[in-house]
């Protein structure tokens, strides 16, 4: 199956997506009901992230469609849940799969990177708020094949963030230093995994508690989550965290239940499963725990608290894109 062919160049036959909030209660049940966030006819969202960009204290949603090319701001009003309209940070995303979002540039302002599948390359955007805008985005990365996944972490100690990037015709994940120089703000490419055939989501965490991020990626193609140990700047070989998850996709690492230990968080292209694994051991994690089921199509999920509450809620991208896959 050519996976490139399936997710970006096959005709749009029926395009739906929409944003869901999901809020984790106390009680038996982990997990609250879904709350639409956003519900958009035609240029459906890819994946979201949660973060304040505007630095008022409230956090915000950034959501990017791979339809349009665009990665819209959805600005927190209330603290709670009650969000505005979309607001274009760019409309030069090219089949954007992949964001994430910190300060690159020292400035306490978040920027964005992203990877841009159909161009090969990996961009930054620069958090120019104060002067009311966003750069244009800037080239990280020219001839890395098929980027689809991309994140910024702090993987060498060093208070700069990095950025790791994943392909999705398999060239595995590249890491790229933040040298602090704005002429040239990124090293060159250093390899982190070369067996991963289809990278479509890259997290970072400090799953074993030793004071390094470790690295962990979603692989559509194997049907699974892989973990790469940190070991002070050393990386070390790909370990299993979980499999058999019908079209790997969205990922990320979160203490659901309050118990200093934390979670993997993945979901299913194919199935719409919601599910987690609980790091017990260097390189093992427990069987798969479903949270929830969702319609087929989750792109991307993110943990974060969106209240004032003390519990973890999950916002969940959902682009159900026509076509075989």
């Amino acid at each position: 199956m050519n996976h490139r062919s399936d997710f970006v160049k096959y005709q749009l036959i029926y395009i739906l997506g929409f944003l869901c909030f999901l809020n984790s209660v106390l009680g038996q049940q982990p997990f609250g009901q879904k709350e639409l966030i956003q519900s958009i006819s035609n240029d459906g969202p890819t994946l979201s992230f949660i973060v304040d960009m505007d630095l008022d204290g409230r956090p915000d949603i950034v959501s990017a469609s791979a339809a349009d090319d665009k990665i819209s701001w959805f600005r927190n009003l209330d603290g709670v849940s009650l969000f505005s309209s979309g607001i274009d940070i760019t409309d030069h995303a090219i089949s954007v799969y992949s964001i994430d979002i910190g300060d690159i540039d020292g400035d306490n302002y978040p920027d964005i990177v992203l990877a841009s599948i159909d161009d090969n390359r990996a961009y930054w955007i620069q958090n120019q708020l104060p002067n009311n805008r966003f750069s244009d985005p800037k080239v990280i990365n020219y001839n890395f094949r098929a980027p689809q996944s991309i994140q910024l972490s702090d993987l060498n100690n060093d208070n700069r963030l990095d950025v790791l990037i994943g392909s999705q015709e398999g060239e595995g994940v590249i890491l790229h230093e933040n040298l602090n120089d704005n002429e040239e703000m990124f090293g060159t490419a250093q390899a982190i995994s070369t067996n991963a055939p289809n990278v479509v989501n890259i997290r970072t965490a400090d799953i074993d508690q030793d004071n390094d991020q470790d690295i962990f990626y979603t692989d559509f193609e194997n049907d699974a989550v892989y973990f790469v140990e940190n070991n002070n700047g050393a990386f070390g070989s790909e370990a299993l965290v979980a499999n058999n998850i019908d079209g790997a996709f969205g990922l990320d690492i979160a203490d659901l239940d309050n118990d200093n230990a934390l979670e993997v968080i993945y979901t299913s292209f194919r199935s719409g499963t919601v599910s987690s694994s609980t790091y017990l051991t260097t390189g093992n994690f427990s069987n798969s725990m479903i949270i929830d089921n969702l319609p087929i199509g989750i792109t991307d999920i993110q943990a974060e608290h969106l209240n004032s509450d003390s519990r973890i809620d999950l916002v969940v991208a959902l682009g159900v894109i026509g076509g075989t896959v």
